[in-house]
C-alpha cells in the first residue's frame, strides 16, 4: 500500500516535472520566434530597399500581428515602428497607417492610445493630402466605438473635428460627420445639449435636435467654398 502511494506520487512529480520542461521550453522557443520576426518588421519597415507596396502589405493585418508579438512587445517595438511611418512622403502609405491602428489600439489599451496614436491622429487632421485626412477621421471614428477614451477626451476631438463638418471635401465631410454622429452612445441628452452642442454651434444653420448622422446633417451650414477654406487657413 505505501509501495503503491509513493509510486503514485512518483509518477505525479515526474508528470509535474515533464509539464514545467515542456512549457519552459516552449516560452524560450516562443521568444526566439518573437525576436526573429521582429528583426523581420524592422527591416521591412527601415530599410532603405523597402518600398511603400512592401509597407502597405505589412499594414494590412496588423491586429493579427499585435496578437502574435502580445502586449509588450506591441508596445515596445511595433507600436513605435508603425508611427515613423506617418514621416512617409506617400500619402496612401499615411492613409493604411490610420486604417489600420484602430485594432492595434483595441489590443494595446487606452493608456497607449492616449500618450502615442491619439496625437498622431489628431495632428493628421492637418495633412496636406485629403485622403491622409479622410483616413485619420475614419480611425477615430472606429476609436469612439471601440470606447477607449474617456468623454473629456472625446470631447477635445470634437472641438477639433468640428470645422471639417462643413469642409469643401465631400469625403472629409462625411468623415467628420461620422466621428460626431458616434459620439451619441457616450452622452446623455442633456449632455449633447450642455457639452456637446456648444462644440458645433458655429457650423450648424438650426437647432441640432440629436447626433445621428441624419439629424446632424440636416443641422449643418453649408459647405465652405474651395478659395474660402484655403484663405481661412
Amino acid at each position: 500500500s505505501l509501495s503503491r502511494e509513493s509510486g503514485a506520487r512518483g509518477t505525479a512529480d515526474g508528470l509535474d516535472a515533464a509539464a514545467a520542461t515542456t512549457l519552459r521550453s516552449f516560452d524560450t522557443e516562443l521568444a526566439a520566434l518573437h525576436e526573429q520576426v521582429s528583426h523581420v518588421i524592422v527591416a521591412l519597415l527601415t530599410d532603405a530597399a523597402s518600398t511603400p507596396a512592401v509597407k502597405r502589405q505589412l499594414l494590412f493585418d496588423t491586429t493579427q500581428l499585435a496578437l502574435f508579438l502580445r502586449r509588450q512587445n506591441t508596445n515596445d517595438m511595433l507600436l513605435p515602428l508603425l508611427i515613423t511611418l506617418l514621416n512617409d512622403r506617400e500619402p496612401s502609405l499615411r492613409a493604411a497607417f490610420f486604417e489600420s491602428v484602430g485594432g492595434v489600439c483595441a489590443f494595446v489599451g487606452r493608456a497607449s492610445l492616449q500618450a502615442f496614436v491619439l496625437p498622431c491622429v489628431m495632428q493628421a487632421l492637418s495633412d496636406v493630402d485629403e485622403m491622409v485626412v479622410c483616413a485619420a477621421l475614419d480611425s477615430l471614428s472606429r476609436l469612439a466605438e471601440v470606447g477607449l477614451q474617456p468623454r473629456a477626451s472625446l470631447l477635445e476631438v470634437c472641438e477639433k473635428v468640428a470645422p471639417l463638418l462643413c469642409h469643401p471635401n465631400a469625403w472629409v465631410r462625411y468623415g467628420a460627420l461620422g466621428f460626431v454622429s458616434r459620439l451619441e452612445p457616450h452622452f446623455s441628452a442633456a449632455e449633447v445639449y450642455t457639452a456637446v452642442r456648444p462644440l458645433l454651434r458655429p457650423f450648424l444653420s438650426q437647432p441640432l435636435l440629436s447626433l445621428s448622422a441624419p439629424s446632424l446633417s440636416a443641422a449643418l451650414r453649408e459647405p465652405a467654398s474651395r478659395l474660402g477654406y484655403d484663405r481661412a487657413l
